[in-house]
């Protein structure tokens, strides 16, 4: 039987333009606010792993990407329905977390050397106060007799949580080692009488950041 050719052959829903245009406006509010959480999602990450606990970083990606809908509904944002375009936020979600993450992890927003550490000080009796040694040669210092309370200042971005210092020639040891206000403070057990290197080990407040400085200390002459 032939078909009455004003039959529709295609039963398509009606094309709004008003439905249209609401819910791509509503898509794109998705696409900025997925935008502006992932890149201070990525800003808290390097923060946390800066202080050593990237894991939570990475923990609280998870938690926001399963709970992404749910957040969105929380600021009256629609969820787009399509399956391309829910694809297309989490992988924007993801990209923008991660690749500012990096960034965030490089300078200049994130230092790549080591602590600096400044030349040895003695405490001069005679004066009360804290005085720079005098240099002897490149990398060695007279140390005043009788004094050997002695300080190296310390300066870097982040809290220093780690530090040691140690007297490689036998016979002599560091004794009350402590950092306080950006110097590691310590005494040597005895006045050298020949030279003596001290090594001076600081490391930043996670693994990769760290730095070592070597001088020798010698008796000032009288």
């Amino acid at each position: 039987m032939a078909k009455d050719k004003n039959e529709t052959l295609i039963n398509a829903e009606p094309f709004v333009i008003e439905e249209f245009l609401t819910y791509e406006k509503d898509r794109a509010k998705a696409v900025v606010f997925v935008f502006i959480a992932g890149f201070l999602l990525a800003l808290a990450s390097a923060y946390l792993y800066v202080i050593g606990i990237w894991y939570l970083a990475v923990l609280l990606f998870f938690v926001l990407l399963l709970f992404l809908r749910y957040v969105l509904n929380f600021f009256k944002i629609p969820f787009p329905k399509r399956g391309s375009h829910k694809f297309l936020i989490y992988a924007q979600l993801f990209l923008t977390w991660l690749i500012f993450w990096i960034v965030f992890l490089n300078p200049p927003f994130n230092v790549v050397s080591g602590p600096q550490i400044g030349a040895p000080q003695a405490y001069v009796s005679a004066s009360h106060s804290w005085e720079g040694l005098p240099q002897y040669s490149s990398g060695i210092y007279e140390i005043p007799r009788n004094d050997y309370s002695l300080r190296v200042s310390v300066s870097f971005i982040h809290p220093i949580t780690t530090y040691s210092v140690s007297i490689t020639t036998s016979g002599y040891s560091i004794v009350n080692q402590n950092l306080n206000g950006g110097y590691i403070y310590f005494n040597i057990s005895s006045s050298p009488t020949y030279y003596q290197d001290i090594s001076v080990v600081i490391s930043a407040s996670y693994q990769s950041h760290s730095s070592t400085e070597n001088f020798a200390l010698m008796l000032q002459p009288p």
